[in-house]
């Protein structure tokens, strides 16, 4: 039965800011002590907070630090305040101090996330590809997804692709591989990592797995 009481109370009816998913690790520190950082699981993020599983615990209203990159490699630090707590499951942070890079940062991404996240059906899904040209198979190159649908999903590569442009991406750790479309794309300048939005032509399930049902 879902946890209640004031804390969540306030963290979902106060929210302002629009989350969007992102699966990445994040660094934990309870500002009050000199232990050893928590490795946590990001699951969404705004620019007022975020969300994280880990099975530390920690008590609501525990003063934070916090550390953990976007998709670029950008790293974000943070501070903030945990504004409800399931032990050992799931933890709202609330920032209270956020720097100014740290917030522009956020306010970029959490942007573009929304509008390329239009529908329910993607989730966030983190795995290794490789993605090449599908007409230059020796121009394979590493990537990591982002986000994952039914349909097609984001990813961070080096290499830079048109709209419309066919790939091929390949999945060492299953020994699959699938056709797809360039969607979308955005190049971050200060590192020149690229983000690619993709949709399979080839493919009913790539991932094999199961996606909530999409919006309209």
């Amino acid at each position: 039965m879902p946890q209640t009481g004031p804390h969540i109370e306030q963290w979902h009816t106060a929210r302002r800011f629009p989350r969007v998913p992102i699966a990445t690790p994040v660094e934990i520190h309870a500002r009050r002590t000199q232990g050893t950082p928590i490795i946590a699981n990001l699951e969404n993020v705004s620019v007022g907070g975020l969300s994280a599983t880990c099975r530390e615990s920690f008590d609501p209203a525990t003063e934070v630090a916090m550390l953990f990159s976007l998709p670029d490699g950008q790293a974000i630090r943070a501070f903030g305040r945990v504004a409800f707590a399931v032990p050992g499951r799931r933890y709202g942070i609330e920032f209270t101090d956020l720097d100014g890079d740290s917030r522009l940062e956020l306010e970029r991404f959490t942007q573009k996330m929304l509008g390329y996240n239009r529908r329910s059906g993607r989730v966030p899904y983190r795995v290794r590809l490789t993605v090449r040209p599908s007409d230059n198979p020796i121009a394979e190159e590493p990537a990591m997804t982002v986000l994952a649908s039914r349909n097609g999903g984001l990813l961070v590569c080096r290499s830079s692709f048109r709209q419309g442009q066919e790939i091929y991406l390949r999945w060492p750790e299953r020994e699959s591989g699938a056709q797809a479309r360039v969607v979308f794309q955005h190049t971050w300048e200060a590192d020149q990592m690229v983000e690619l939005g993709f949709e399979f032509v080839d493919h009913e399930n790539f991932w094999d797995m199961d996606f909530p049902e999409e919006g309209p």
